[in-house]
């Protein structure tokens, strides 16, 4: 049986592929053409991507997948999507939430990048479960690191990542590898750096692999200087580097 979130996702998706096909027959009439000859084969091809939010091994495209509103061509068709996402995302959906808030982190087809609405939709994300394994508070750490849509605070960040970290995301254990090893925004702990990057590595994350194996490499982060390590981390990350995880 299906959770209530899931089947709230899914009927977002649908509410999406209508809009999404509404944006494509518009603008066939608005070309002269009927697009009534061109209904049944459009319409398949439109919502076979909407069938379900829900992540399966075979599944297709999703409109809660950022990708696949980056690869939509049509400026019109892009505000159909962002508009039903906003209505989802005021209704309290932290996936449509996530997904606003990578519009207007990134920009997409006409909608352009804008750091401070970002940065509330990844809040409320947050706030409100952040369903996609640390997603909201991986980026509120990166924006809150970097001063974007907010102050920089080297030291919340670290608690977002930390955060997004335990929630399974290995770009944020790596950051926050990053910050043990420098001490930003948190107390300078080589070996919390070292047990980082092992975390993230273990689930792939090349960088981690490779910090890893320099670190192996110049005896750094309290580990002693070793060849055979270093050799080791080196061979998984060029394995990592062959399917990076998805990106946050």
């Amino acid at each position: 049986m299906r959770s209530i979130s899931t089947n709230r996702s899914a009927a977002i998706a649908v509410g999406i592929a209508i809009a999404a096909a509404g944006g494509f027959f518009a603008l066939r009439s608005k070309e002269g053409a009927s697009p009534r000859s061109d209904a049944v084969a459009s319409s398949a091809a439109s919502a076979a991507p909407f069938a379900s939010a829900a992540p399966s091994a075979s599944a297709a495209p999703s409109p809660l997948d950022f990708a696949y509103l980056q690869s939509r061509r049509d400026p019109n068709e892009v505000l159909s999507i962002v508009r039903t996402l906003n209505q989802a995302a005021d209704a309290g959906d932290a996936n449509a939430q996530i997904m606003l808030g990578k519009v207007y982190f990134h920009g997409v087809r006409g909608v352009p990048a804008d750091a401070s609405r970002a940065y509330e939709w990844f809040t409320r994300a947050a706030s409100n479960g952040d369903t996609k394994g640390g997603t909201a508070t991986y980026y509120l750490g990166v924006m809150t690191q970097d001063g974007m849509g907010t102050t920089a605070n080297h030291e919340q960040a670290a608690r977002w990542l930390e955060k997004a970290a335990n929630s399974g995301s290995p770009h944020a254990m790596f950051l926050l590898g990053n910050a043990y090893r420098a001490g930003n925004g948190v107390t300078k702990s080589p070996e919390k750096a070292v047990a980082w990057y092992q975390r993230a590595g273990e689930l792939e994350y090349a960088p981690a692999l490779q910090a890893l194996a320099i670190a192996y490499m110049n005896g750094e982060l309290g580990l002693e200087r070793d060849e055979s390590e270093y050799r080791h981390y080196e061979m998984e990350a060029e394995h990592a580097l062959a399917h990076p995880p998805m990106t946050p």
